[in-house]
């Protein structure tokens, strides 16, 4: 039996800091750290390699948590998991960047000791829902190749959900294909299995609670998964 597991993601939005001050990312971080997760995806670290990346280690000591950071490929938007250290344990790091229009942060876990799971972080291209649809793919590969029996993917996926009611061919953030690709990877969007109402695109940056199990842009998915609250 698979332990629960309190999951969540958040997009900071340019890096929670507004002309360069950090107050905006201090909030942000005090309210998901009185969430107190095990596992937390966060996107657009945006300016957070500063000084050493000061305030990623700042990050880690206001949540508590242990961080792995991936450089995305555009725009400075790099992505980073947080695990809780006295729960999660990684066994291995499984990042991927191409075809990926940031990156996706993937990492094999060990929970509480004993059971294994694979956790993925992606943030999804912004425009271009073919390309969009590409990643998911790869998204679905990386997560077929798991060696362990829960797979886990959080992140912003710039797309509606798959119970959104929407044509097929809508253009823009409207676009199903990326949530569709993703079922077929067997990855169930736990927002729509929960029946949470969403928007079809996130929302994010500003003092918002975490979203965890939303199929929309900042969402989570789980294949054989622990009980996520």
């Amino acid at each position: 039996m698979m332990p629960d597991l309190r999951v969540g993601t958040y997009n900071l939005r340019d890096g929670g800091l507004d002309n360069g001050s950090p107050e905006r990312l201090r909030r942000q971080l005090a309210m998901l750290a009185a969430e107190e997760l095990d596992v937390l995806g966060l996107q657009e670290l945006k300016g957070l390699e500063a000084h050493g990346w000061e305030l990623l280690y700042d990050a880690e000591d206001t949540l508590g948590m242990r961080s792995f950071l991936v450089k995305s490929a555009h725009h400075g938007c790099h992505l980073a998991t947080f695990l809780r250290p006295s729960r999660v344990r990684v066994l291995r790091e499984r990042h991927e960047h191409g075809p990926y229009w940031h990156a996706l942060v993937g990492l094999q876990c060990l929970i509480d000791g004993q059971h294994e799971v694979d956790i993925a972080n992606v943030h999804l291209a912004p425009g271009r829902p073919g390309f969009r649809k590409l990643e998911a793919e790869s998204v679905g590969a990386w997560a077929k190749g798991a060696r362990s029996r829960g797979v886990i993917v959080v992140g912003d996926f710039n797309a509606a959900p798959i119970d959104h009611e929407t044509t097929d061919d809508a253009g823009g953030k409207l676009d199903r294909r990326a949530a569709l690709e993703l079922a077929q990877a067997k990855l169930i969007d736990v927002g729509a299995r929960w029946g949470i109402a969403r928007r079809p695109w996130g929302m994010t940056g500003r003092e918002r609670r975490p979203s965890c199990a939303t199929g929309s842009s900042s969402g989570c998915r789980a294949r054989r998964s622990p009980t996520m609250r």
